[in-house]
């Protein structure tokens, strides 16, 4: 992992734990690592190395400490000047999103490879190749779908290819070579990871980072209706995992947090975790879920200690509370989108 890349996880510039920002970045999804990516916006980082090492991660950030691009008190870290100049040689990553995203990336990328490639040779005729890809699920889906296809099959490889060479417009020269160059084709075998590097002059994890920042780019194009061709292959709404679903159905039917925990057969703390990746989601206002007056006094807290993410249940300053800390904790996430 490149240094630039985690130096990036502080970029926001406020004092925050490098504790948190390693679960952030290896899919941790505690209440403290919801709000912590929320309100520092690195959500888009979720989960997008999992299997790092937190000792090769602090190794890291000790490293961008002696170089003075970091500020380091204990488990606090905080960027410098030289650090934010630093910044600049790291690749816009703006449409990546790898919390909304982070399980299809490698189910679109597989379609993306074997599509493209099936079709090519289609287009030649030739029946004579590997798959690229040899999972068998993957390629009877394919199949499948292509013996749906209800217009001329020719015309359909042209559109595709259209579509495909209009996206690849819409991105830069270098995620143009890092998105095309893996495809395989009638008599085009594509290139390998590191011969992008080489072209690129990145490391492995920077392009891989590109890749999947183009993927979530394609994804979000398709979404608007974008490419009707290619989305006819790809499966652009990732649907909620089946505890979520069966938790915001739970609340829809306006079951109380303990209703629901009961029903799932969880922890109340477990339900509130739920609920904050719902909103993050889309799927959930949690303002509603803060009654009125305690809204105001969260409000007044603010008001008093503005930094919203390092307040404690147990501060001094809460202590004659009322409020649950569901509500506190919904808060937390609320009031880091509307500072945004």
């Amino acid at each position: 992992m490149d240094n630039n890349f985690i130096l990036s996880l502080f970029q926001h510039g406020y004092k925050s734990r490098w504790t948190t920002a390693y679960f952030v970045l290896t899919g941790k999804k505690t209440s403290s690592a919801l709000i912590y990516m929320n309100f520092y916006q690195i959500k888009k980082y979720f989960n997008i190395a999992p299997k790092y090492s937190k000792a090769q991660f602090e190794h890291q950030i000790n490293e961008l400490v002696e170089a003075h691009y970091l500020v380091r008190d204990q488990q606090y870290v905080t960027i410098t000047p030289a650090g934010l100049q630093q910044l600049q040689q790291l690749p816009a990553l703006n449409d990546l999103d790898n919390f909304r995203y982070t399980t299809v990336n490698q189910q679109l990328r597989d379609l993306l490879l074997l599509v493209t490639q099936v079709l090519s040779e289609k287009a030649y005729q030739n029946t004579q190749y590997a798959p690229v890809i040899n999972q068998l699920q993957t390629q009877l889906y394919v199949k499948r779908k292509i013996a749906q296809i209800s217009v001329p099959q020719e015309t359909f490889i042209t559109t595709y290819a259209e579509e495909l060479w209009q996206f690849s417009q819409s991105l830069s020269q270098l995620e143009q070579l890092i998105f095309l160059a893996p495809l395989q084709g009638h008599a085009d075998y594509g290139q390998t990871l590191m011969q992008i590097q080489q072209e690129s002059q990145l490391s492995a994890f920077m392009v891989q980072l590109i890749y999947i920042n183009c993927l979530h780019k394609l994804i979000t194009a398709m979404q608007k209706g974008d490419y009707p061709t290619l989305s006819y292959f790809y499966y652009v709404s990732p649907q909620l995992p089946s505890h979520l679903q069966l938790c915001l159905d739970y609340l829809r039917h306006n079951l109380s947090i303990t209703e629901v925990a009961q029903k799932l057969r969880r922890k109340e703390g477990t339900v509130i975790d739920y609920m904050l990746e719902l909103s993050m989601l889309g799927y959930l206002d949690l303002r509603a879920y803060i009654q009125p007056d305690h809204w105001a006094l969260f409000e007044s807290y603010a008001a008093i200690q503005p930094n919203v993410i390092n307040w404690s249940y147990q501060d001094a300053f809460l202590q004659d509370h009322t409020f649950t800390f569901a509500e506190f904790r919904f808060y937390q996430l609320v009031k880091g989108v509307s500072d945004a």
